[in-house]
């Protein structure tokens, strides 16, 4: 039998080129795809117990709005839609989540012990708009961890709110918690650097931009 010879066009340098098919999100562009719309702000909750002061066995705390030093529960204002987008938690043993909104049944959440345990959520089931869509009343948001392992804990957990304005609430002033004294206090709303009037302690809290809500 004669032997035919083919000519067969080369691609790529011997490893097989499949870019074009990945469909994999990377974790910047997930970063990305959840940033908060011209339309929108990010609220953010947490709490955070270092090795120097741990989270003892059974107790139960509150995470705190991190512009403000305000321990939940938190109420969103007439005006703005609010979900519940993102979730992180890092502790070294195991711990309950859980997340009340107004009278629905809670979320409770146990992430595993020792490890780290974040998500995105592109479908946000916590979301007002599916039960007050014209943001006609304020929201109460309870969230809290608890220590449920036989050992004192410690670690961090952060929760991020996205508010979508649909109303015209505008804010100039925003009450802050003095962390060492507890006094609470008014001051301008874009301020980031406080000296308590109580107790003359000096403190910082972030400022994520637009109107605190």
């Amino acid at each position: 039998m004669a032997r035919k010879e083919y000519t067969v066009e080369q691609r790529g340098v011997g490893k097989p080129d499949y870019s074009s098919n990945v469909t994999e999100i990377k974790r910047g562009e997930t970063l990305v795809l959840f940033e908060p719309r011209p339309d929108e702000r990010q609220k953010i909750f947490y709490v955070s117990h270092p090795l120097a002061s741990p989270l003892a066995v059974g107790e139960t705390v509150h995470l705190m709005d991190r512009e403000t030093n305000l321990a939940t529960p938190y109420t969103s204002p007439i005006g703005f839609l609010a979900s519940q987008r993102e979730r992180f938690f890092s502790f070294n043993g195991a711990i309950r989540f859980t997340l009340t909104v107004d009278t629905l049944e809670p979320v409770v959440l146990f992430p595993s012990a020792d490890n780290l345990m974040g998500s995105y959520e592109s479908i946000a089931a916590i979301d007002t708009k599916y039960w007050d869509p014209e943001a006609s009343f304020g929201h109460t948001w309870d969230m809290t961890i608890t220590n449920v392992d036989t050992i004192p804990l410690s670690g961090m957990a952060q929760v991020a709110l996205i508010f979508t304005e649909i109303g015209s609430s505008v804010m100039t002033e925003k009450r802050v918690r003095c962390l060492k004294c507890g006094n609470i206090m008014t001051v301008p709303l874009k301020q980031t650097r406080i000296e308590c009037s109580e107790c003359g302690y000096d403190f910082v809290v972030p400022f994520f931009g637009k109107e605190i809500i």
